[in-house]
């Protein structure tokens, strides 16, 4: 593990390590939650045994802005709730919320792999949740944003698609009578 001093716009931000192995035999890598603000300027020293701090490659680098989260609520089905969500500041799966008639419902990871995602350029970001809405139900998808380190920003978008219903004519399990 590397120390890493970290200055932003100057001055003594924290200390930290690069603690994290490269799979690829590269560097040590590490990554720091933060909730600084667009533009300010940040420099990461690496702290060597001497405790001569050498300015790492790319420092020092403002911080950008944010962009919101991007996707599709596709297809609200007899079965199922269906669509992707990806956020560019981010690498990894994001989090989308579905709330049923104003309501928060529940939350779910946008990490299913997809052909037709994966055509597109976007990945493996799809999602897929099983439902027993009643007819009539007003599903809302939000996808969460999430900064580059992997911290939640502000931005909740609503998915283009919504809000959907089930399909005209669905009957809810076990709402239907027997005769």
């Amino acid at each position: 593990p590397v120390r890493l001093r970290v200055e932003v716009d100057g001055r003594l931000w924290r200390y930290a390590r690069a603690c994290q192995v490269d799979p690829d035999g590269g560097p040590w890598r590490f990554a720091i939650a933060h909730a600084l603000a667009e533009g300010q300027s940040v420099s990461v020293y690496a702290i060597g045994a001497d405790q001569e701090a050498v300015l790492l490659a790319g420092s020092p680098i403002r911080t950008p802005a944010s962009t919101p989260p991007r996707g599709e609520l596709e297809a609200v089905t007899p079965t199922h709730i269906s669509g992707w969500a990806v956020d560019d500041d981010y690498d990894g799966p994001i989090t989308v919320a579905i709330h049923l008639d104003g309501r928060f419902w529940r939350r779910v990871t946008a990490d299913m792999q997809r052909p037709d995602l994966d055509e597109q350029g976007i990945g493996p970001h799809g999602f897929a949740v099983p439902h027993a809405l009643q007819p009539g139900q007003l599903v809302e998808a939000l996808a969460l944003g999430v900064r580059s380190d992997g911290s939640r920003d502000q931005h909740q978008v609503p998915l283009p698609g919504s809000p959907r219903t089930p399909p005209a004519g669905y009957v809810a399990p076990a709402s239907s009578t027997r005769r």
